[in-house]
């Protein structure tokens, strides 16, 4: 059983995730120094999926700020609190969608970390939850994910979620129709504003 996060064990994945990234950049020992002075839970022991994002702050009249960087894994056998901080990095240096970020990017960035649930199978594409429920698509070599809180933040309905994601997959759009599709659910946190 998954366990949830309390504040003091989502702001301590907040800052792994960015000592994550601060070590890559200046090569310092701090990673290692705050990993040793983190009460490390349960929660934060248990292995679990999540998925790092980086986004820029929004722009005059925008809800949320655009993308800098995202990877995850739906499983993992590590503790949370090391795959954050594997994802960290990886979100800020190795997505391929976006040029590795740099050190002046990076008080600017906003970290974002969902935390996953283990994946069902989807039963009908009626039982999806919009902002509820997180989905994995795949079809042979074909994958793609979408986080719980991307269909609200574009607005989509169901069937716009789905033709998305067999999209983002390399599917046509009506491709969902013959996949596996599962979903789950996450624990997202994210740091604050400003």
């Amino acid at each position: 059983m998954t366990s949830s996060l309390n504040q003091d064990e989502q702001r301590s994945l907040l800052l792994l995730a960015r000592a994550s990234i601060q070590q890559v950049l200046d090569g310092g020992q701090a990673l290692e120094t705050l990993v040793d002075e983190t009460q490390l839970t349960p929660g934060l022991r248990e292995p679990r999926g999540a998925f790092v994002s980086l986004k820029q702050p929004p722009k005059e009249g925008q809800r949320t700020g655009s993308l800098r960087g995202c990877i995850g894994c739906m499983v993992s056998r590590k503790a949370l609190y090391r795959t954050v901080i594997d994802l960290a990095s990886k979100a800020a240096f190795h997505d391929p969608r976006f040029p590795p970020l740099v050190a002046d990017e990076l008080p600017r960035v906003r970290i974002e970390i969902s935390a996953l649930t283990p994946t069902r199978p989807l039963g009908s594409p009626d039982d999806l939850v919009i902002g509820r429920d997180g989905v994995h698509l795949s079809k042979g070599a074909a994958s793609a994910v979408f986080l719980p809180q991307v269909a609200p933040e574009h607005g989509w309905t169901v069937e716009v979620l789905l033709r998305e994601l067999a999209l983002k997959a390399g599917l046509p759009r009506d491709g969902w129709r013959e996949v596996d599709l599962d979903v789950f659910t996450a624990e997202v946190f994210r740091e604050p504003d400003g």
